[in-house]
């Protein structure tokens, strides 16, 4: 007698034995991407698709993962006016924003 296979999880066990790792090496993609995020928050998928193929009584399963990752680190915007024909930090109405030397190097400030 044939062995029926009804459930999905009996499924995954059988399909293609490289695809199991490929979803191992998937998760461990994402973890990582989003633990090494500068602002410590981001979201990230993992999208698994399973394509059934049917032809005279039989049937070919296609497994495929795709894992969409946080963008690049981004940058915050730093504000700048116009004086004098020139960037300022300084407000005209205001302190000036930055006490640092933005002459120096970020390895000279220490």
């Amino acid at each position: 007698m044939s062995r029926l296979i009804r459930r999905f999880s009996e499924i995954l066990g059988l399909v293609d034995r490289d695809f199991e790792p490929k979803i191992d090496s998937a998760v461990r993609e994402v973890v990582e991407a989003l633990v090494d995020l500068p602002t410590e928050k981001g979201k990230a998928s993992i999208t698994v698709t399973l394509d059934f193929e049917y032809e005279k009584g039989m049937f070919n399963l296609l497994p495929n993962v795709k894992v969409k990752l946080p963008e690049g680190q981004k940058f915050r915007r730093t504000p700048f006016w116009a004086h004098e024909g020139a960037l300022s930090t300084q407000h005209p109405s205001q302190i000036d924003m930055f006490v640092r030397d933005s002459t120096k190097s970020m390895a000279q400030q220490g």
